[in-house]
């Protein structure tokens, strides 16, 4: 096993760890990578992980058929991708309220609708909770707040 360095760095390790080898093997030894690989394998298996060098030069040849190669990307909601905290809250909460429900006996199938518009329950859930509850909700009779924040019309009378 020609080509063998020592540790890629000196001096101590956190918790006592080893230090991951370095190989670095000749021409000749790295003609074939996948036969390599294995022949130092005993050998660095001891540290977890090893560092191989490839010789000087050395260019791997091009496996993709650039003629026949396609990948398929996703559509992904970008929108989504920024707020990942809220996002993973969000679907929480649906959660939790799903098996509410149905520990309750009232498995709710499609969400609420007010004034012809679905209610965004977490929405709603966020806006009762910063003011104090449903009961400080009711009894500061702050209701017509949330129906704002939801932006879900209110009528009061109806107009002929």
């Amino acid at each position: 096993m020609s080509g063998l360095g020592g540790p890629a760095q000196d001096g101590p390790r956190t918790f006592g760890l080893p230090h991951a080898k370095v190989y670095r093997p000749t021409t000749e030894e790295w003609a074939d990578p996948l036969r390599y690989i294995p022949s130092i394998r005993a050998d660095a298996e001891a540290c977890g992980i090893a560092k191989i060098i490839p010789p000087e030069g050395w260019a791997p040849p091009f496996a993709i058929n650039k003629a026949a190669f396609k990948f398929s990307s996703k559509i992904q909601a970008v929108h989504e991708l920024q707020d990942r905290l809220a996002l993973q809250a969000r679907q929480e909460f649906a959660g939790s309220l799903h098996r509410c429900m149905v520990q309750e006996g009232k498995a709710m199938r499609k969400p609420p609708v007010f004034g012809g518009k679905e209610i965004d329950l977490y929405k709603m859930y966020r806006a009762v909770s910063k003011r104090g509850g449903y009961a400080a909700v009711t009894d500061d009779k702050k209701w017509k707040d949330i129906v704002r924040i939801l932006q879900v019309r209110l009528w009061d009378k109806l107009h002929l």
